[in-house]
This record gives C-alpha cells, structure tokens and sequence, in this order.
C-alpha cells in the first residue's frame, strides 16, 4: 500500500483533514505507540480521534485508494455518530467494535447489516470485507469460511469481493477436521481463482488469492496442484515486477516471489531479482533478508550467513529474531557450530527483551527449537545443490 496507494492523487483532497502517520512497528521509538494502540495485522490502517486519543476507524487490511478514501470519509463522521438506516447504524456499531478490537461482537454487527442492507444494498461489499475481517481476526475459522461462503454469490467482482474470497478460503484451509476443510476448500477455491479475474484489485490482493490458493492445494496434499498454482503466481509476480516504476514497488512483490520459488524448487532462478532489491534498497533490512533467505534455500550457505548478518545488523525490533535465525541456520549449514548457536541465543535474548505487545512468538519458537536442535547435535539439513 505504502508503494502504490498511499501515493494515489485523489487522496491528497483528504490530506488537510488528517494528520498523516506512517508507523513502522518493527522500530523501538514506535513501542509505546504500539502498546497503546495494538495491531493485529499489517497492514492496518487506524483513525485517532486527537482529542481523547480514541480510536474511530481500524481497518486490518489492503485497501484501493477509492476504499481508502470511503473509510476515511466515513471515519470523519464516526464521532458524531452519523447513520443512515438500519444498515448504517449497525455498520457503524461494528465499525466502532472493531475499533475497540471487540472483534466477535464486530462481526455480529456486521452480518447485522448484511441482513438489514439486503442483496442491493451499495454498501454490501464493504460490510462483507468487513465480517471475514472481523471473524479472520476473532480466531474461529468454521464461520469464517461459512459466511464467505453464502456472502461471495451475492457479490459484484471487485476489491472486496477478493479480498473475502482469499479470507474465506485461508479460513477454510485451516480447518483441522479433514471433511470440513475439504469441503470448504472446494466450495471457496472455484471463487478465488474466479476473483483472479476481477477489476481493479490492487497487486496486494492478487498476491494474496495466489498465496491462499497455493495454501490449499499443499493443504489437500496435491503436490501436482500446489505447482501449477506456483508457477501461475511466479509469472504472475514476474510480468507485474518488470512493470513496476521503482525500487520499492519492485521489492513490494519479493517475499511472494521467494515463496512460489521454494515451492517450485526453482530459488536460484529468482536470486538475480532479490540481489537487484539488495543492490537498490541497501539501508533496508528486507531486501538483504530476502536475499539471506534465498541464498540458503539455494543451497549457499556462507553467502546467506553473511547476508543475514548484514539485514539483521539493520533491522530492529520484532523482524530482527526471524533474520538472525536465517543466519544461525545458515551458520549450521556451513558448518560453523559454534557460530549458529550465538546467532541463535541473540535472536533468543533479542526476543524476550522486547515489551509483550510486539514480541514474535512465532518467530520466537522457531529459535528455540532450533536452540535444541543446536543442543541435541542434530543433523543439519542437506542444502540443494547450486
């Protein structure tokens, strides 16, 4: 969003309303923001009310600069509670929930207005999005994948209906039991591949629906499958790049480009694009972590430790331990015992001393089961040839 909708025109008529912020989470002078104002998912966009630093608007998600503009018009008149109909008034009433991070109560009254605005409703699309939002967020996958289910026939194609189609299907896709998720994965997977087709869904989303449907088809262990979906998104990824008017747009598509590479086996064919991001973006950690990453999925392990090293002595705050366990696994790959596992204790300690609201957890086990690993002695995995 930041490379290619923050920057649209019809935007700059809302900037006298608004004061602008751009916050990264990763740096350490944004905590005491983050802990006051949490995010849940990037990107998010929020509105502040300033006088009582309340929050009026929260929108976890990608947005075209045309929905962007709608939300922050209508956030505007979020404290004086302007409504109009039944409809209205319960979206607003789940927009302020939502705001609140009251999320399970967001998505009842959103569905509320679902059924008050009826099929014709204009403001349908956005009310949709906004359910799978809140219950993608409330943790529950079951009526997630459900309410993308009823909600898709009755939408226009377009942005939004993206957007649900891809939540319902990640939805689906994490369904434990075998039976509902693969009939959730068949029901919602012929309307991500048709919402490949909509107008005017900006490249976030887009990426999104390929990495959904690549997430179902290894999910049905349809390896066959999960290939053709890759290589479809690869190319996809390498026409809009070669497009792209600058460095950070072009950058914009590397983390995807790297995940439908691994899936194909096919990481050495991609390294050319990440060290050109490398090379144009040298003050970025990203770039160079992409990079480390790619390095040690092409089986070069020494290339991928220094690389590393060099993103995680840029980055900070939460993003830091991923990189540094990039660089202790490539440390272990190249046979530096002793260097992987201070990698890994800095990644570890690195973690642990950030405040609670932006710790990774995530990222977090992952480097102490690598600590053990380390421990135990285990066996290095075998890097792919070059």
């Amino acid at each position: 969003m930041r490379a290619n909708v923050l920057t649209d025109a019809r935007l700059l008529k809302l900037a006298g309303q608004f004061a602008w912020l751009d916050i990264d989470t990763e740096k350490p002078r944004n905590f005491a923001f983050v802990e006051r104002f949490p995010i849940e998912a990037w990107p998010t966009i929020l509105v502040i009310e300033p006088a009582g630093e309340k929050v009026v608007l929260r929108w976890m998600g990608t947005a075209t600069a045309g929905e962007l503009e709608k939300l922050l018009a209508g956030a505007g008149k979020a404290p004086r509670r302007e409504t109009s109909g039944a409809a209205g008034a319960a979206m607003a009433r789940g927009a302020a929930l939502a705001a609140d991070r009251r999320h399970a109560e967001a998505a009842a009254a959103f569905a509320e207005a679902l059924g008050a605005g009826g099929a014709s409703w204009a403001g349908r699309p956005g009310a949709a999005d906004a359910l799978l939002q809140a219950l993608y967020v409330s943790g529950d996958p079951e009526p997630c994948a459900d309410a993308a289910r009823r909600l898709l026939p009755t939408l226009p194609p377009g942005p939004a209906a993206a957007r649900v189609a891809a939540a319902g299907l990640n939805c689906g896709t994490s369904l434990e039991a075998p039976a509902p998720r693969a009939a959730a994965i068949a029901a919602l997977e012929p309307a991500a591949r048709g919402a490949l087709l909509f107008p005017g869904v900006p490249a976030d989303d887009r990426s999104g629906l390929y990495e959904a449907l690549l997430g179902a088809r290894k999910a049905s262990q349809d390896a066959a499958g999960a290939r053709v979906v890759a290589r479809q998104w690869l190319d996809w990824i390498e026409a809009g790049s070669a497009r792209a008017a600058t460095p950070l747009s072009r950058s914009a598509f590397d983390g995807a480009r790297l995940s439908a590479a691994m899936t194909l086996g096919e990481v050495a064919r991609v390294l050319p694009a990440l060290e050109a991001s490398a090379r144009a973006l040298p003050g970025e950690y990203f770039a160079l972590a992409y990079l480390a990453r790619g390095y040690l999925e092409a089986g070069r392990p020494r290339e991928a430790a220094a690389t590393a090293k060099a993103a995680a002595a840029l980055a900070e705050g939460p993003r830091k331990v991923s990189v540094l366990v990039v660089e202790a696994r490539a440390l272990r790959a190249a046979g530096d015992l002793p260097g992987a596992t201070a990698a890994v204790h800095e990644a570890i300690s690195h973690g642990e001393a950030l405040p609670e609201s932006v710790r990774p957890r995530g990222a977090l086990s992952a480097a102490r089961a690598l600590r053990e690993e380390l421990a135990r002695g285990a066996p290095t995995r075998p890097a792919p040839a070059r």
